[in-house]
């Protein structure tokens, strides 16, 4: 360096002067984040959990064990252990597969089920069975059974599109919350 130009600490050190604005920030980020989690931490654990939907209730689960595993990497590399070789680190991955599990099981709740086309169905039975005098009556049976059978198929697929429905209110809800 020249002389008479100011020293610099080297890229990515934190001198005294540096450190202010960042510990501001972590602040700040801290009050943010205690907002945020107010309405889990005012709750038991177990009623918060027992309001949650199934897939809500896993994602709690995995969002909780990757914050503790987290701290825990964090506090060991702090702490100059090398958390990578550490146990923590395996967890970390093993919790992340969870997630992406979670990602799937969601995305698979949001496709829509299928549906039974039951004129189509009562179209093949019948031109399985034979019409003959003899099985006429049968051919009626199976009619009505099919008949009784869509209309339990269509009350099924009722009430999972107001379950459908009802879920994904309250999952608006809860986000604007």
């Amino acid at each position: 360096m020249a002389a008479g130009s100011p020293s610099r600490p080297p890229q990515g050190s934190l001198d005294a002067p540096d450190i202010g604005p960042l510990l501001e920030g972590l602040e700040i980020n801290i009050d943010k984040l205690e907002t945020s989690l107010e309405p889990i931490l005012d709750r038991d654990l177990s009623e918060t959990l027992n309001k949650l939907p199934v897939l809500d209730k896993a994602k709690l689960y995995i969002f909780l064990t990757y914050a503790v595993e987290s701290i825990l990497f964090s506090y060991l590399s702090l702490n100059g252990t090398n958390a990578k070789e550490h146990a923590v680190f395996a967890e970390i991955t093993r919790v992340k597969q969870y997630f992406e599990k979670a990602r799937k099981a969601a995305e698979l709740e949001a496709k829509p089920k299928l549906t039974i086309d039951k004129d189509a169905a009562r179209r093949f039975v019948t031109a399985g069975v034979r019409l003959t005098p003899a099985n006429s009556t049968s051919v009626d049976a199976v009619k009505r059974k099919l008949d009784f059978d869509a209309k339990q198929v269509e009350s099924e697929a009722r009430r999972e599109r107001k379950r459908y429905k009802r879920k994904r209110e309250e999952k608006r809800q809860a986000e604007q919350n």
